[in-house]
């Protein structure tokens, strides 16, 4: 799973620096070919690590 929590870490910097927003978790799983479930359970990790911080844009 390390690899995969890696794999997620790195597409959300990377996302968030091009972007200035947290990409959702669906388009991480299909960016990343990683099932919903599995995304959605690293993204909760890495935010309680504190790795992680959600910003979303107001539309």
């Amino acid at each position: 799973m390390n690899n995969n929590r890696d794999r997620v870490l790195l597409y959300t910097e990377e996302f968030t620096k091009k972007h200035g927003y947290t990409p959702t978790a669906f388009q991480i799983s299909n960016e990343l070919y990683i099932p919903h479930d599995k995304v959605s359970s690293i993204i909760e990790v890495l935010r309680a690590d504190g790795s992680i911080q959600i910003s979303r844009p107001l539309s």
